[in-house]
């Protein structure tokens, strides 16, 4: 019987050291923390024009880069630690928000319709004021709209949902 135990040994520790580099990743993404989450929705900005025109876009962004924010901060709660000064900043770019029209897929008895919304930008990881890791992405999110969500002005619901989801898959495309 004591001869097996050294076979025992052998092999516990030839599957340790197979396995140390999937475990290592696990790890290191499980390990990942920021000090802190920004919404950057510049290039948005920098466009000029938007779903709803001119006149609201600016009011648009803002309200993206603030529905973001809270999301974010929801999302990603348990990998940001503030007080770690040393930790690598997020970045989630918002690069253009696009809302569907609600033309087909009518569900007329109920007077809703099903619309894609899509998301585009990345998650872009900053260590000292440079870029060391980029993910980008298109989230399309399916929403359902009744006709007072169709208007810019009760986007409001859709927007919240489309962060959300964008948040959230953001976080699995990075590994976290």
């Amino acid at each position: 019987m004591k001869a097996m135990r050294p076979i025992r040994f052998v092999l516990a520790a030839l599957v340790a050291f197979l396995l140390a580099p999937l475990g290592g990743a696990v790890d290191a993404a499980a390990q990942q923390r920021f000090s802190r989450v920004v919404v950057d929705v510049s290039p948005m900005r920098a466009r000029g024009a938007g779903p709803f025109g001119l006149g609201q876009y600016g009011l648009f962004v803002d309200r993206t880069q603030q529905v973001m924010t809270r999301e974010a901060a929801r999302v990603f709660a348990g990998v940001i630690d503030p007080r770690d000064r040393n930790a690598p900043v997020l970045v989630i770019r918002i690069d253009s928000v696009q809302f569907g029209d609600g033309s087909g897929g009518d569900d007329e008895h109920r007077g809703v319709s099903r619309v894609t919304d899509y998301m585009q930008g990345a998650g872009v990881v900053v260590v000292n004021g440079k870029a060391v890791k980029q993910v980008p992405m298109l989230g399309a999110y399916d929403s359902v709209m009744g006709p007072s969500l169709m208007f810019a002005d009760n986007a409001g619901p859709r927007l919240q949902g489309l962060c959300a989801f964008y948040a959230g898959w953001l976080k699995r495309e990075m590994g976290i």
